[in-house]
């Protein structure tokens, strides 16, 4: 099939439901979306906030509600199948972006329900690394439920697109190595392996160029902004800040102890997978932007913002 879709056969505007619209990567969606106007409809499945909520979490809400999205109140996890399609039911695209307590069961119950609702695609929340190329049964196990979500959508029929991103700006400390207050830079095996980093703003903008316009049909995309020899980081690391970064390199042995001590080490686990070198750099030439020529942000701006001291 072909990986973008004619413009007659692609509705304008295209009718997007959005999971996880008020987390940070969905909120970076979401304005990104909104920002094509009449071109899209965005439809926020909102689980109801507790009367404790941060005011941050209802002004983010609220936020997106005055731009121009409409919300309907669904609990995906509480939710039966027929609920769901319901609230899916005149839907193009369904878009998600839920964390690991919604990432298998939650996901699954969506795809069925879009599949019942004639939903047109199904974008799952990937974001990450390439999980064809890593496979299962890797050091992240909770990853394996992307690749059972992917199984499911295809086995549905439905159409999709599989984003990947690498490794999220804004979360450099502490997946990709990054020590602010030691500034120390530790790499995965070698400092002449490669990385991909994205911002969240750069993946925001690229994913509702795809949802407008339809590319990527039934494809895995690569949204890596930043795509690095460990080197580059580290000199990246030092411009964007004028200071001097140590470099520190960490072997398998290492992030294999520290892995068994604690289940929940997830950097060390991730770690292993970067170790590894599998899916985890996008090549230039193979990434959305360059292909179609999205301008992205100045990612050292983004390292700026990210590493400045916290306020006192």
């Amino acid at each position: 099939m072909s990986a973008n879709v004619n413009a007659n056969e692609w509705p304008s505007p295209i009718r997007v439901a959005i999971v996880g619209a008020t987390g940070n990567l969905g909120t970076a969606i979401t304005d990104a979306l909104l920002s094509h106007g009449s071109k899209v409809q965005v439809t926020l499945l909102l689980r109801a906030l507790p009367a404790d909520a941060l005011a941050a979490k209802q002004a983010g809400r609220t936020a997106l509600l005055d731009q121009g999205a409409r919300a309907i109140d669904i609990d995906v996890q509480s939710a039966s199948i027929d609920e769901l399609a319901a609230a899916l039911r005149d839907t193009d695209v369904v878009l998600s972006t839920v964390g690991i307590e919604l990432l298998k069961e939650g996901q699954l119950k969506l795809v069925e329900a879009a599949k019942i609702a004639g939903v047109k695609r199904f974008i799952p929340s990937e974001f990450g690394i390439d999980m064809d190329k890593v496979g299962r049964g890797g050091p992240v196990s909770v990853w394996d439920f992307k690749l059972d979500v992917q199984d499911a959508i295809k086995k549905a029929g439905l159409d999709y697109t599989f984003i990947e991103v690498g490794i999220f700006a804004e979360y450099i400390a502490p997946f990709a190595g990054v020590d602010p207050a030691t500034k120390t830079l530790t790499a995965p095996g070698s400092f002449d392996a490669r990385i991909s980093l994205s911002p969240l703003g750069d993946v925001g903008r690229q994913t509702a160029d795809l949802v407008v316009s339809g590319r990527g049909r039934n494809e895995t995309v690569f949204f890596g902004t930043l795509n690095y020899s460990w080197s580059e980081f580290h000199a990246a690391l030092e411009r964007s800040t004028g200071e001097e970064w140590t470099k520190a390199v960490k072997g398998k042995a290492e992030f294999e102890t520290a892995a068994k001590a604690d289940e929940n080490d997830w950097v060390a686990r991730v770690g292993l997978i970067y170790l590894a070198g599998k899916g985890t750099h996008f090549p230039h030439h193979d990434t959305y932007a360059h292909k179609h020529k999205i301008a992205l942000g100045d990612f050292e701006e983004v390292l700026r913002t990210v590493l400045a001291p916290a306020p006192k």
